[in-house]
């Protein structure tokens, strides 16, 4: 099918596949009302992802009637379900059966200490015994030595040695042979594969496996034991031995683990997706992986992960992109949004996505959808971009949109012709496990990164050069250098210390083929090795035109190369070939098609990397005819360009923030569109409006008072710090608790009055001493959020809400705690019996807020004060809703104000404009016709002539919000935060914040609700 078409409504494998969290006890009826919910939003698959709180047994018969079900309900909208093959994460230990089958199994990290040797006997795990020089000793001469270096392993049991081929085989056997056996053949074809996520050699040390010693013996033909202190310390030819270790490591990494599982599901008909971890630099993905671009080809389809309101370091998709461009992967995943928030707009949510996009990615992996908002979920990374939010009828738009722009980009051809030779080796060179002792890696790193953002900046597109990859797949022809599908007429060095012998012998022919070799001249270092032999006077070094000035090798990169051109605008013809002729915020990229609509083309993408600042460029485009893809559209439109030069266009455009553009270029000539009409009068929001319509109102209530087996413990507490008091216990306990709330003379004592309250069955509930039904009437957003109606128990002023019910935990909860404390998959994997959480009232009130608000960055708002039911507000100002009596509204909310015009004033069009949205959507409505949606940057739109009519016209503005006020965190002392990880909703140290930093502030922090004028 030609692209064109394919992206106009793209199939479900280029539409987003989210990680789905099967986090509480699974019902296939609730399972398949998620997925038709899913599909209704654009939604074209699903990873079926164990997560914490899950209290059906991972890989049970319950288990799997809950994955097959699903399979059900995505065949019936032509849906693709996914495996995820872990309980938690990281990848690989298959909910703990892998390290139950012994030491060999479990992951190792080599430790190397200085010891009394009468110290010897009690050392465990012990490898081998040196003296103070490094030289090894026998075990006789060990024993006489007053004092010794030791080379040691210690264990983490919790997690598996990846290094291993035996530990991934019974992986393997666990989790993927048990998906195969469970499944029918029928439901075999529907699952499109498996995601894999984190799996990894160690976190931050050097990984020891009982298969090092024969392996590097095998590969090198030498013993590795009398080398091991070289790892440690500066002594011998330690660079050598360093760069050997870490290449076999990175190799038994590859064909130890990912290959086999790559294989298998080869050989099952299914694919293999999911991300390393720690990618971003040198130094973490050194401990982690080895190196991260080998990994990637045995990966169906390639990925990474990207974390916050924040773009990852580029190297992390640049690394992912030039590795799969040059193994012929054609679709790149990413795993996205985790940490952002529930706060988390479209507009952040665009600026996020497309930054990866023009750096490779084509396929979206939401993080996350939650099966439920119970307890410890919805502090599980949110937001969770799912069905409780009050924005998900808006979620089609941008699902669409994003696929679309993901098919043009994976159904193109790449072809870049720089490659950026990666220095991982350095690193391998220079890591000597010392703490803080490794700031020349990151010098290395830095650089690196900062070249390859450099190039990028000038426009430069490129890839990197992996050694491993170059030496798989790399061959020349002719003037260019051929790493596997991909062709490179100009190589770039970074500063770099370590080149392997086959990537110089490649070099070195590249060279004399007339290929163009440029370095930026290593300032940290006057050595270069090669396999880690020092080679200061290497011939290849004379056939590199060497650079002390970053500017004059990005001027001749941009000469050597094929830059696209983005300038700022009227900039001189000689401007637009130099680096300070380019416009750095705007990044872009470019795809080739032999077929595009009928007719061979290039399709450009560029993007705004600027999220609060437009900016306007002059992109120059070799064609003889232009058009533009409109994404949100899903079609080709016109787009207005002028012919500056023969063959040369020119498009000025104006990128709102975050904002993107799709241009086709063709080979032959294409009418230009027309200079847009531009409205001849402007439209003022007015200051109020009333309010015609809205969700119920909220008010969390996140402190109380609390007794533990009738001892009173706080006259005030928050909630999460009772409930990881009571874990301190380690035992069932009574408790009761005691929050109050106020209500004033205009309150409307007797109507409804819902408390919001997570499992209330399990609570005993009385309202000023009346007793109150436990009894679950509804729910409100989430079905963990269940509505109890207390309205004819409430009272003018104090009232008091008691809660007394029994504390309870299964014994696995409190040895997944102490487990935790070694290994992260213990708590990933943890789900709590009882949780001790906020609660919330719901209803028709107003919430005064008398006392003081204060603006903080990032545009939250603190408030210093009471909080007290009231009438319901009938108006409000749009500019500060959050403080018209709804600071914790989490909903949608109808606004109507008139609008007076003149007698022949309806003929004129307007543009009605506004400086900021803070809410996730904004629909207008000008007399009952919906003019706009928006719900990001720009914030403006035309109301064409006649739409208004003389005299009174009624403007109808509907704002939908996100859950962030309803759930927090509203008491961080920055705000705002843009990381949003568990840790941050607790006050004190706890299961969820073992390293705790948040600075706490018992004040509210609230997000803006409204449009600023």
């Amino acid at each position: 099918m030609d692209p064109l078409q394919l992206a106009a409504n793209p199939p479900a494998e280029y539409r987003p596949i989210p990680f789905w969290s099967w986090n509480d006890r699974l019902e296939v009826p609730e399972l398949t009302r998620q997925i038709d919910l899913m599909n209704e939003a654009g939604i074209g698959g699903f990873f079926m992802h164990a997560r914490g709180g899950l209290h059906t047994e991972y890989l049970s018969k319950e288990w799997f009637d809950a994955v097959k079900g699903s399979i059900a309900a995505a065949q019936k909208h032509g849906m693709q379900p996914w495996a995820y093959d872990e309980n938690g994460w990281p990848s690989g230990f298959a909910d703990g059966i892998v390290p139950q089958m012994g030491l060999a199994y479990q992951q190792k990290y080599l430790r190397f200490n200085e010891i009394d040797a009468a110290d010897l006997a009690k050392t465990s795990n012990v490898i081998a015994c040196y003296d103070l020089n490094g030289a090894i000793l026998s075990a006789d001469a060990a024993k006489v030595a007053p004092r010794l270096l030791v080379a040691r392993f210690d264990v983490n049991p919790y997690y598996v040695d990846t290094l291993s081929l035996q530990a991934t085989k019974a992986f393997i056997a666990a989790v993927h042979e048990r998906y195969y056996a469970e499944l029918s053949p029928a439901e075999r074809k529907i699952m499109r594969g498996v995601f894999t996520d984190e799996p990894q050699i160690s976190r931050g040390g050097i990984p020891w496996s009982f298969t090092h010693a024969d392996e590097y013996r095998q590969a090198f033909g030498d013993e590795l034991l009398p080398l091991l202190p070289q790892l440690f310390r500066e002594i011998g030819a330690y660079e050598q031995t360093r760069y050997r270790f870490w290449r076999l490591t990175t190799r038994l990494f590859l064909d130890h683990f990912f290959k086999p599982i790559y294989d298998w599901c080869n050989e099952h008909q299914w694919e293999l997706t999911g991300h390393l971890v720690c990618e971003e630099t040198y130094l973490s993905q050194l401990t982690s992986n080895g190196a991260a671009m080998p990994h990637y080809q045995y990966f169906h389809i390639p990925g990474m992960d990207a974390l916050g309101r924040r773009f990852p370091g580029l190297a992390t998709p640049m690394q992912l992109a030039s590795a799969a461009a040059q193994t012929g992967k054609k679709q790149i995943i990413s795993e996205t949004f985790a940490l952002c928030g529930w706060a988390v707009s479209f507009a952040d949510l665009k600026w996020l996505y497309q930054w990866q996009m023009v750096h490779g990615v084509n396929l979206l992996c939401q993080h996350l959808e939650s099966y439920s908002l119970r307890g410890i979920r919805k502090r599980d990374y949110p937001a969770s971009l799912f069905i409780h939010q009050p924005w998900w009828r808006y979620y089609r738009q941008f699902n669409d949109e994003m696929s679309r722009i993901g098919t043009l980009l994976a159904e193109g051809r790449i072809s870049v012709d720089t490659l950026l030779i990666h220095g991982q080796s350095s690193a391998h060179l220079l890591f000597n496990a010392a703490p803080g002792g490794n700031e020349l890696v990151n010098a290395y790193s830095n650089a690196f990164i900062s070249l390859s953002s450099a190039l990028e900046g000038v426009h430069v597109n490129h890839h990197y050069g992996d050694e491993t990859l170059m030496e798989q797949h790399g061959r020349v022809d002719g003037a260019a250098i051929i790493v596997g599908e991909q062709r490179y007429r100009l190589v770039i060095l970074p500063k770099i210390l370590n080149l392997s012998s086959k990537q110089v012998q490649l070099l070195e022919q590249f060279a004399k083929a007339g290929g163009v070799l440029l370095a930026e001249q290593n300032d940290l270092s006057s050595h270069f090795y090669i396999d880690g032999v020092r080679a200061d006077n290497a011939p290849l070094l004379k056939k590199i035109r060497f650079f002390a000035d970053r500017d004059a090798l990005l001027a001749a990169a941009m000469a050597a190369g094929t830059p696209i051109c983005v300038a700022a605008p009227g900039s001189d013809k000689a401007a637009l070939d130099t680096p300070a002729g380019q416009l750095g915020d705007i990044h872009a990229t470019r795809r080739y098609f032999k077929d595009l609509g009928g007719k061979p083309a290039v399709l450009y993408y560029y993007v705004n990397n600027q999220r609060f600042k437009d900016v306007t460029a002059d992109l120059y485009i070799p064609a003889n005819g232009l058009e533009r893809f409109d994404a949100e559209l899903g079609r080709v439109v016109p787009v207005a360009y002028d012919n500056v030069a023969d063959g040369m266009l020119r498009v000025q455009h104006r990128f709102a923030p975050a904002g993107d553009i799709i241009l086709i270029a063709r080979e032959t000539p294409v009418p230009a569109a027309a200079p847009a009409a531009k409205p001849t009068h402007s439209l003022a929001l007015p200051d109020t409006f009333a309010i015609k319509d809205r969700s119920e109102n909220l008010l969390t209530l996140e402190y109380c008072a609390y007794s533990v087996d009738g001892e009173k413990k706080s006259d005030r507490e928050y909630v999460l710090t009772i409930h990881d008091e009571l874990l301190k216990l380690r035992r069932d306990a009574k408790l009761e608790m005691t929050f109050t709330f106020r209500t004033d003379s205009s309150y409307p004592l007797g109507q409804p009055l819902e408390l919001l309250l997570e499992r209330p069955e399990h609570f005993a509930i009385s309202v000023n001493g009346q007793a109150i039904s436990n009894q679950s009437q509804g729910f409100f957003a989430d079905p963990a959020f269940e509505r109890i109606d207390i309205g004819k128990a409430v009272v003018t002023g104090l009232n008091t809400i008691t809660l007394s019910t029994t504390f309870h935990q299964e014994p696995v909860v409190y040895q997944l705690i102490e487990a935790a404390k070694v290994f992260e998959s213990e708590k990933n994997r943890l789900a709590y019996n009882s949780e001790i959480e906020a609660i919330y009232l719901c209803g028709n009130f107003g919430v005064n807020t008398g006392g003081t608000f204060s603006q903080l960055d990032r545009d939250a708002i603190r408030y210093s004060g009471d909080f007290i039911l009231s009438a319901p507000p009938t108006q409000v100002a749009i500019e500060r809703i959050e403080q018209c009596g709804f600071p914790f509204f989490a909903g949608a909310m109808t606004l109507s104000q008139d609008i007076t015009l003149q007698p022949g004033e309806e003929n004129h069009s307007y543009e009605l404009s506004f400086a900021k949205l803070f809410a996730q959507v904004a629909v207008f409505r000008i007399n009952g016709r919906e003019l706009a949606t928006i719900t990001r940057p720009d914030y403006a739109f035309t109301i064409p002539a006649g739409v208004l009519k003389a005299g009174v016209n009624t403007l109808e503005i509907e704002l939908t919000n996100s859950l962030r006020n309803m759930l927090g965190p509203l008491h961080l002392e920055e705000g705002e935060c843009l990381g949003v990880s568990p840790g941050v909703f607790y006050k004190d140290p706890g299961v969820f914040a073992p390293w705790h930093r948040v600075t706490w502030n018992d004040d509210f922090c609230f997000m803006p609700f409204g449009i600023k004028r």
